[in-house]
């Protein structure tokens, strides 16, 4: 097993659409292989970001009941978010509550999922 270098495989899916068609055709056999070599499949790969673990263990019994959040963006899109000037109070302290979580470490996954909902439906 091999790790997937994500940028390589990136570098290969944009050989995907040359004009040559034997250019196209040896890049998706090479995408092909370094998939197969890193032992993942195309779900695994083509998950949503948010959804990186296998349908099973997303059940409620499966997983702990406040999985801590990957890190991510969360901090900038909580500072987007407050420095709006159209939110509710509720809102607003959620938000200050999860930037406080945040800087603790304790921030768990379903509130950033949450904070990434608000600011995709806010456009923020």
């Amino acid at each position: 097993m091999t790790e997937l270098n994500r940028a390589h495989l990136i570098e290969l899916l944009a050989k995907l659409g040359d004009g040559d068609d034997t250019a196209a055709l040896t890049a998706a056999r090479e995408v092909s292989r370094v998939v197969k070599d890193a032992q993942v499949t195309w779900d695994e790969l083509l998950r949503p970001e948010d959804a990186t673990r296998p349908a099973a263990a997303t059940s409620p019994s499966a997983r702990p009941a406040k999985e801590p959040a990957a890190p991510g963006s969360e901090g900038r899109l909580i500072e987007r978010l407050l420095a709006r000037t159209d939110l509710s109070d509720t809102l607003r302290s959620d938000l200050n509550d999860f930037k406080r979580q945040l800087a603790d470490g304790k921030l768990d996954r379903e509130d950033a999922d949450y904070i990434r909902a608000v600011a995709k439906r806010l456009g923020a």
